[in-house]
């Protein structure tokens, strides 16, 4: 039997509507698992633990992180369909389908990155290292900075009539994301001040 090139599309995107869970599954726990392999060569190998990499390490659990709750919220789509367990489900609802992770990790990798732009510059252009400490304030100090300005999402979930509904605050929905907004123009503020001041 032949087949055209618009049947062959046809088909192949009916197929992954079919399976769209099993897809984001394979895609997701692929990215986690090669995210970890990366880690378990970054950890095991002293000669790759650099400033640059250390930042870039907390920014690989960051996608870690992503990729987990993606393969659990859509993966699976609980939603709908609540465990046996009440408290498993509510725990359900609040972290992964709140999208807290998601928003979490999307936020320390912008900062993460951050690090190394301004590490790199240091290096690269001033031919000068930060230190240790200064790296370590980068490498874990997003992520209590992310789980601040995300940490709301947690309180949005409620599980009513069985399922998880999301209940927006308006108020702190606009609060957050004015801070958002300052903590972005900070940033460049500061890479900006920082760059002037070590040009003049």
């Amino acid at each position: 039997m032949n087949y055209s090139s618009d049947d062959i599309v046809s088909m192949f995107l009916d197929a992954i509507t079919r399976n769209k869970s099993n897809y984001f599954k394979l895609i997701c726990g692929t990215g986690f698992i090669e995210n970890l392999i990366v880690l378990i060569v970054f950890f095991s190998t002293p000669a790759l633990q650099t400033s640059t990499n250390k930042i870039l390490a907390s920014c690989i659990v960051s996608d870690m992180v992503l990729c987990f709750n993606a393969f659990v919220k859509r993966g699976f789509g609980l939603s709908r369909k609540p465990p046996h367990s009440l408290f498993a489900f509510d725990l359900y609802c609040k972290l992964f389908d709140s999208e807290l992770f998601i928003w979490m990790s999307a936020n320390v990798s912008m900062l993460g990155l951050s690090g190394i732009c301004y590490e790199r510059y240091r290096v690269v252009v001033k031919n000068a290292y930060i230190s240790n400490k200064q790296v370590n304030i980068i490498a874990f100090g997003v992520w209590p900075i992310g789980l601040l300005f995300h940490g709301f999402k947690y309180f949005q979930k409620h599980i009513v009539n069985g399922s998880c509904v999301l209940r927006r605050h308006e108020r702190l929905d606009r609060i957050i994301g004015l801070l958002s907004f300052m903590e972005e123009a900070a940033i460049k503020d500061e890479i900006a001040k920082f760059i002037k001041n070590e040009d003049s």
